[in-house]
């Protein structure tokens, strides 16, 4: 992981604390930087968010990090990073949860799979 990305994880994780905590007065560089990776450039992006992920201190974070980037890399770049997705989900309980926090309506596929890979799950 590079020191830019490092840095993105670090500003994110305190972005998403500051927010689920009610913080109105948090600077969202971070969440941009993140949007501008998700749309831009998927293979960071699904680096960057699973850093976050494997960093999130509780569920509440968990829950909005799959709300937000991870649904959104879902949806836009599914099907390039379903292979990924598959095999962390298979051996990483923490990313299978954030999982849970995930609601798509297309690609159907990719839907089914998510929900394949959480059954049994409690969700978020």
């Amino acid at each position: 992981m590079t020191d830019h990305s490092a840095n993105l994880v670090e500003g994110y994780l305190e972005f998403a604390d500051r927010v689920v905590s009610g913080d109105r007065e948090v600077s969202q560089w971070a969440m941009e930087a993140v949007a501008e990776l998700v749309r831009d450039d998927p293979d960071v992006a699904w680096s960057v968010i699973t850093e976050i992920i494997a960093r999130a201190k509780n569920d509440r974070i968990l829950g909005f990090v799959a709300a937000g980037p991870l649904e959104e890399l879902l949806v836009n770049h599914g099907h390039r990073v379903m292979p990924d997705v598959e095999g962390l989900a298979r051996s990483d309980q923490k990313f299978r949860r954030a999982l849970t926090g995930v609601w798509i309506s297309g690609p159907s596929d990719i839907a089914k799979k998510i929900e394949i890979l959480v059954e049994g799950e409690p969700r978020l």
